[in-house]
């Protein structure tokens, strides 16, 4: 986008854009339809395969507490790349590993990633809907949304022939190439003004703040829980305890 001006919101930029959340939703929920496959790989009782689930929210809230001041120091756009290359490694991971202990710790490293990219993707959307001076975010929420029920509907597909390693892992790398695609036509609109990094790793945790709106906090913590009780086991509920097969039980979720 060549000279570009800040106060215009063209269509390819509105395409681009959209392409992060579309592709955001379709590679984070990309799992959820596959939970089964996941249990079945890890021989794990529904107690300890909870617990492994739960995980994720671990590096979800530590990045999502400081996730803004991280996003600030380096930028949207490399903030972006970095967390759809760990989310891209995580989830292949988590779709090929047999290993309690390896899901354990690659799922908290994905629950960071994605909170980065969630962070990093709306401040930048927030930033924009300022320069520009309409409102833009709500029409890419819901892109994600198209995209969280697209990786449903490709799931539901192809439970019944394609193993989950190669579904995550083709379906991964088709969305990370994108991702970067889009983000590196999006350049011209990313803020320029980035606070001068600090000189070492020691300093900057230093100057990290955790300043908690603990009253609302708890509401997302609230409605966080219901969904993920919905998103992690509907799928696994439709196949164990209704008795469907595999692309039927996705539905469970796909109607949610």
């Amino acid at each position: 986008m060549k000279n570009f001006d800040t106060k215009v919101f063209s269509k390819r930029e509105n395409l681009y854009l959209s392409s992060i959340f579309f592709l955001y939703g379709l590679s984070i929920l990309s799992l959820a339809p596959r939970t089964p496959d996941i249990k079945a790989n890890l021989s794990v009782n529904n107690g300890t395969f909870g617990t492994l689930l739960s995980a994720a929210s671990v590096g979800s809230i530590i990045m999502l507490l400081i996730g803004g001041q991280i996003v600030n120091k380096i930028g949207a756009k490399r903030a972006l790349q970095i967390s759809s290359a760990v989310i891209a490694t995580a989830f292949i991971t988590l779709s090929h590993t047999s290993s309690p202990l390896i899901y354990l710790i690659v799922n908290v490293i994905a629950g960071g990633g994605i909170s980065i990219y969630h962070v990093a993707s709306t401040g930048h959307t927030l930033h924009r809907q300022d320069e520009v001076g309409k409102v833009i975010l709500p029409k890419l929420h819901g892109a994600f949304a198209i995209g969280a029920t697209s990786t449903t509907a490709i799931a539901f597909f192809i439970s019944e022939y394609v193993s989950i390693a190669w579904h995550i892992t083709v379906l991964i790398i088709f969305v990370y190439l994108s991702t970067n695609f889009s983000i590196h036509k999006l350049s011209s609109t990313f803020s320029l003004n980035i606070t001068e990094p600090v000189k070492s790793d020691t300093s900057f945790f230093k100057q990290l703040k955790f300043k908690v709106n603990w009253f609302l906090s708890l509401g997302f913590f609230c409605g966080q829980i219901i969904e993920f009780i919905v998103t992690d086991w509907a799928t696994l509920f439709g196949k164990e305890v209704l008795g469907m097969g595999a692309s039927i039980a996705t539905l469970c979720y796909m109607l949610y």
